[in-house]
C-alpha cells in the first residue's frame, strides 16, 4: 500500500513474467519505492492545496480592490450629484464640471464592473462551468 500515517494514497502492484516469489531484499526495495511514492503523492496533494489557497487569496485581493474602485466611483457620483442638487435647489445654475464628474464617475464604475464580469466569465470558462459563447458584440472593437 502507498500510505502515510494510516492514510492510503494508492496501491503498488508488481507483476512479472515469472512466478518466483520476491525475496526479502526485493520486498524491502519495493516497500521503499512505495513509501517514496506515497510521500510524492502526499506532497502533490499539499502543493495543490497551497496553490488553491494562493489563488483564493488573489481572488479576494482582486475583489477588495474592485470593490474599493467601485466604491470610489460611486462616492464621486454621489458627492457631485449632491453638490449639483444643492445648486439647483438654491436656484443657481448647475456647474457643468459637477455633471461631467458625475458622468465620468458613472462611466468608470460601469467599466470596472464590466472588467469584473469579464474576469468572472473567464474564471468560469476555465473551470469548465460555462459553455463557450460566441460574443459578436465586440467584433467591431479595434482593440
Amino acid at each position: 500500500p502507498l500510505q502515510i500515517e494510516n492514510r492510503a494514497h494508492g496501491l503498488l502492484q508488481v507483476t512479472g513474467a515469472g512466478s518466483l516469489p520476491l525475496g526479502p531484499t526485493e520486498h524491502a526495495l519495493l516497500m521503499l519505492v512505495a513509501s517514496y511514492a506515497a510521500v510524492a503523492i502526499e506532497n502533490a496533494h499539499l502543493h495543490a492545496q497551497e496553490v488553491e489557497a494562493a489563488r483564493l487569496d488573489g481572488v479576494r485581493l482582486a475583489a477588495r480592490t474592485a470593490a474599493d474602485q467601485v466604491g470610489n466611483d460611486i462616492a464621486i457620483v454621489v458627492w457631485m450629484a449632491e453638490l449639483a442638487l444643492r445648486q439647483a435647489k438654491n436656484g443657481q445654475p448647475v456647474n457643468p464640471e459637477f455633471l461631467e464628474a458625475i458622468s465620468t464617475g458613472a462611466s468608470n464604475g460601469i467599466q470596472t464592473m464590466q472588467r469584473i464580469l469579464d474576469v468572472a466569465r473567464i474564471e468560469l470558462l476555465r473551470a469548465g462551468q460555462l459553455p463557450p459563447v460566441l460574443d459578436l458584440s465586440s467584433a467591431d472593437d479595434p482593440r
